[in-house]
């Protein structure tokens, strides 16, 4: 497959779906079935489907992810720390 941009992606064994070229008489919503598309479409934004808009929420999950690897990664460079300093056994017998 060769992008715009003149880079060649993809595999030799998966052309035959690339070389796929659909015309206008199979277009993914017929004309005659538009009114039906709107309206599951205005049923889902109600309930709160972004479809393109939905970015931000990605984003949003992807920045928690990111906060919850740093804060996991504290915890355990805590734990590393001071688990030295709770050792109950085997402790020097100089510091009754």
């Amino acid at each position: 497959l060769t992008l715009p941009s003149g880079a060649k992606i993809g595999h030799r064994s998966l052309m035959r779906y690339y070389k796929q070229r659909f015309g206008a008489e199979r277009a993914v919503v017929p004309s005659h079935n538009r009114s039906a598309v709107g309206r599951v479409l205005r049923q889902y934004r109600a309930l709160g489907w972004g479809g393109e808009a939905g970015g931000g929420l990605q984003r949003t999950q992807r920045d928690m992810h990111y906060v919850q690897r740093m804060k996991a990664r504290w915890r355990l460079k805590m734990g590393m720390k001071h688990n030295s300093t709770k050792q109950k056994h085997f402790r020097m017998q100089v510091m009754f």
